[in-house]
Formats: structure tokens, sequence, C-alpha cells
């Protein structure tokens, strides 16, 4: 029971939940808890709400419930469901009015009001929170934005405000850096305006300079926009207030050998991956990391037998199917850099074949089929690419694939334009443009501008995270 408690414990507190008062937990009320916080690091948001409603409806006055009024607010969150948000948190300040753990969800309720535009609601918010418990600290519970839908948030009102306050000496700093973070992802990752957001950064960064969530994201930006050289500046600042020799000062480490091959500073990436692949066990996904980047930079240097020995080695150490895949993806995203389409079209297909043990909450059964539609739309095999990318919509239908049916739509409208389907191309790509603003609509609304798609079409990118919308996201899907 002691260890069940404790693994239980372990969940909330990653899922940013706390847990007083555990032993007077019932064990039933316990173990769905424990089955909540594992969907929702999972990101299964829907399962985790309906377990957490569970603990709500079937034990009344259990402590618990604290812990699932939380929850269930943070899934509401994850879908910028503000109204039942808010409805959580006034059950849980309803149920426990003088509990600490309700700071947690004054902390939530600020933030719903700030991605509403509404900031001066949000400082009274936190600044009465603050004021009821001065000893609790829930500014990383306004940070706490991984895993949320940012396609579903009408941006509109929230980046209006927000670039007001963002100008603002006066600004709560807790909320000034969550603004900030939000900016980040409403206006980079979901619009791709990164000039705007690299301008933004600059002038937050001086006013939050022991905020590492604000230089990672200046960093990010950097990278997005092809300044590498100032990407690497940024995390090494970063790493240097990083306790050295740490998972993290490690993580940062590795960026900067993989902004370098961005960057074709090939000596400096080599420098750098190195260490990372010397000093860390194999059987951490740093190391493998830095051995792939290892392998693309020997490519890219005229060292193709060092690259096929790298990625030969790490094939032989994968430990499952997402490992053999992740090398897999790198190999054809090489193949395609030389215009070796064929060879790429085969790799894809070997990686498509190592997906069968995987669902399609992964991100390798998505590349595989994406990497083989591209690489027969260049080699001429129009019908086939057609028929592969309507597959892909069919495999995507629904809201938990709503990115790769959004990519496979675009996709499939520029091949139908290329290869003399415009009606059927152009009302695709029309349809998919009016839906709002992500990185395949705004492409779409683009390719409306020309009668053809792009001559190349199905280019690869190196990187191969044409499906992702940011680097983090495609870290994640590796994880």
């Amino acid at each position: 029971m002691r260890h069940h408690r404790l693994f239980t414990a372990i969940l909330l507190l990653k899922c940013g939940l706390s847990f007083a008062q555990l032993p007077l937990l019932d064990t039933g009320a316990q173990s769905l808890l424990a089955e909540a916080a594992k969907a929702f690091q999972g990101r299964r948001y829907t399962e985790a709400e309906a377990v957490y409603r569970q603990v709500v409806e079937k034990y009344p006055g259990d402590p618990a419930r604290r812990q699932a009024w939380l929850g269930l607010a943070r899934c509401h969150l994850r879908g910028f469901r503000f109204e039942q948000v808010v409805e959580s948190i006034g059950k849980l300040e309803a149920d426990y009015p003088e509990d600490p753990a309700t700071q947690q969800g004054q902390a939530l309720k600020a933030l719903v009001q700030a991605l509403r535009g509404d900031f001066a609601a949000a400082e009274a918010t936190w600044r009465a929170s603050v004021e009821k418990y001065p000893a609790l600290d829930e500014s990383t519970t306004l940070r706490q934005m991984g895993g949320m839908d940012w396609r579903k948030f009408d941006a509109g009102p929230f980046l209006k405000a927000c670039r007001e306050y963002l100008k603002r000496s006066d600004a709560v700093p807790q909320l000034y850096e969550a603004a900030a973070i939000a900016f980040w992802h409403a206006r980079g990752e979901m619009g791709g305006q990164w000039a705007e957001l690299i301008e933004t950064l600059e002038r937050v960064q001086p006013r939050l300079p022991t905020s590492g969530e604000i230089l990672n994201l200046l960093g990010e930006a950097y990278s997005h926009a092809g300044q590498y050289a100032k990407a690497v500046q940024v995390t090494e600042q970063r790493l240097g207030a990083v306790a050295a020799d740490t998972q993290e000062w490690w993580r940062l480490k590795y960026n900067v050998g993989h902004l370098w091959l961005l960057a074709g500073e090939h000596g400096k990436a080599k420098t750098a991956l190195e260490e990372v692949a010397g000093k860390l066990p194999a059987t951490q996904a740093l190391h493998r990391w830095a051995l792939l980047d290892l392998a693309e930079t020997a490519r890219k240097t005229g060292r193709p037998a060092e690259a096929r020995e790298l990625w030969g080695k790490l094939l032989a150490g994968a430990k499952g199917a997402s490992d053999t895949c992740t090398v897999l993806e790198r190999m054809a995203q090489s193949w395609t850099a030389e215009g070796n389409d064929e060879q790429a079209l085969a790799t894809y297909q070997r990686m498509k074949e190592a997906t069968a043990a995987l669902g399609r909450e992964y991100h390798a059964p998505w590349a595989a089929d994406f990497g083989i539609a591209s690489c027969l739309a260049k080699l001429g095999r129009g019908e086939e690419a057609e028929a592969a990318y309507r597959a892909l919509l069919k495999d995507a239908a629904g809201d938990a694939h709503l990115w790769h049916r959004e990519r496979a739509t675009l996709e499939l409208g520029k091949l139908l334009l290329a290869t003399g389907k415009e009606a059927e191309g152009r009302e695709l790509l029309a349809e998919l443009a009016k839906r709002g603003v992500t990185p395949a609509r705004r492409e779409a609304a683009e390719g409306l501008g020309s009668p053809r798609s792009r001559e190349d079409h199905g280019e690869g990118r190196e990187r191969g995270d044409a499906e992702a919308p940011s680097r983090r996201a495609k870290d994640k899907a590796h994880g």
C-alpha cells in the first residue's frame, strides 16, 4: 500500500498537483487518481477527464476530490474550455474554501482570465491568492501550458491585449512571464510570425533575466527564423545558469551541437555532439540523438561510409520500434536531401513495416506514411501518391489527429494542382485556408495564389518535422 501511495503521489506531482493528507484517501479514490494522472501525463486528456469525474462522483467528502477538481480544470484548459475550467475551480473552492490547494485553482483561474485578454482581472485574482497564502508559490502553474491544443484557441482578443500588456513596466512578473509564453504559442508556434515574436521576446527577456523558459523560447524562435548563431548564444546563456552534468545541462549541450548542424557549422557541431555521445551512456536518448546528428554531419561533409556505420550501430542498438523508426526516418531524410528519392522511398517503406507495433498516437506511423506519399509524388507516381494521401486523410479522421488531417489535406491539394486536377485541389486548399491560422492553413492560403503547387511538390525537410507544430512537439513525440 505504501508503494502504491508513493507511485500515486509521484504521478500527481508530475501533473502539477499536490497530495496533502495522503493517508486519509480512500484506496479506490487513490487508485483512480493514479489512473487519471497517468492518462494526463500521456496526454490522453479525454480519458483523464473521465476518470477524474469518477472520483468526484463516487467519493463525496473524500480529500481526493480536491485533486480531481484540479485535474478536471487542467483537462478542460488543454482544450481551451474556459467556462468548464472556471466551473471546476468553483466546485473546488466550494468544497474546500480554506484549503491551500485552492491556490492552484486560483492560478488556473488567473491564467484563463489572461488568455481571455482580461489582464486586469488576472492580476486581481493572482494578488488576492498570494495575499491569502503568502507562503505558497503557484507561479509554476501559470507556466504549465504543455499539451494545450492551440488550434482551438481564438487568439484574437488575447493577442491584442497581450501586446499591450507586454509593454507595461508594472506588470505582475508571474503573469508577465505566462503572457509571453502564451504569446509564443499563439503567435509563433501557431501563427509562424517569428519576426514579431523575436522582437517581443527580446524586449521581455531582460525584464525576466532568471526565466529559463523565456530563454528557451527565444532560442526556439531564433532557430525557426534560421538565426542559428543567435539561437546558440541564447542556449549557451541558458547552459551557464544550469547545474553542470545534469540531464537538463546535457540536453542544452546537445541543442548547441544540433543548432550548429542546422547552421552548417559542421566542425563546431561535431565537437559538441561528440562530447554528448562520449559522456552519456548508450541507453540515454540524448546519446542516440547525438549519434544521429553525427551521422548527418558525416554525410554532409563527404563521409558517407561513416554515416552508414553510425546508422547501422544505432539500428543494431535500437531498443524497440520507436528507436528503429527514429533512425530510419533520419536515414530517409538524408536520402531525400541527396535527391535519391528511390532509396528514400525504400527506407520509408521499411520504416512503415517497423511501425506495425506502434499506434497512431505515435509520430512514426504518420512520418512513414507522409514520407512514402511525398517520395511517390516526387518520382512522378502521381496516382499512387494521391491514393496514399487519401488513405492518410481517412486515417486522420477525428479531432485527435487534426494536425495530420490538415497536413494531408494540404499535400493532397498541392498534388492535385500539380497534376492537373485544379478544381478539387483548389477546393481542398480553400476549405483548409478558411478554418483559421495554423502553418498548414497559412500555406494552403498561400498556395491558392498560384494555379500550381511548387514544382518540387513534396519537397522533404531535412529535419522531417513537417507534420509537427514545433521542435519541442517533435521531441515529445519521439519521447
